[in-house]
């Protein structure tokens, strides 16, 4: 994916700037998707025994990526920047990796409510539904490393020592 980008920023001639402080900020005032996370394993744990539980998973799962949608546009909105090549100031690669990531991980997530959404039409849901918990663990191991990313960058980006 790194490969793409930097494609695309050549083809272009721009690079990907971290407003480091507004990135901060939008962090700071975000909603935290961790206990919306939690409470979906929690739904999903329940298989489809529970018909209210099956239903909370698919209502949930699609509160979570409305919720990722908002963060990453304010996120990107302030906390990335785009710039033409410039001498002065390269522009650093995971910057763009980061920029992609979201939307790897929202295509990742909106898929699986498309997949949910139409197995609980087709009254598979409780079969399925284990599928669908072990998608939501590997989309929280990739959200993870995302903000570990971002979190990185900031620190960077603020002057802080990152090894």
């Amino acid at each position: 994916m790194q490969t793409v980008a930097k494609k695309m920023a050549a083809q272009s001639g721009t690079v990907t700037l971290i407003n480091s402080a507004f990135l901060q900020e939008v962090k700071e005032a975000a909603p935290d998707p961790t206990p919306l996370i939690r409470a979906l394993h929690e739904y999903g744990g329940c298989g489809g025994e529970d018909q209210q539980a099956a239903l909370a998973f698919v209502d949930g799962l699609g509160e979570l990526r409305d919720t990722l949608r908002g963060i990453f546009e304010l996120e990107e909105t302030y906390g990335y920047v785009t710039a033409q090549n410039c001498d002065y100031r390269a522009g650093e690669p995971r910057a763009d990796r980061a920029r992609m990531q979201h939307r790897e991980l929202y295509l990742m997530l909106h898929e699986t409510l498309e997949q949910v959404e139409e197995c609980q039409y087709r009254g598979t849901l409780s079969q399925h539904l284990p599928e669908y918990c072990q998608a939501l663990s590997n989309f929280e191991v990739r959200l993870r490393e995302h903000e570990a990313l971002e979190e990185e960058l900031i620190e960077r980006g603020l002057g802080g020592s990152v090894a």
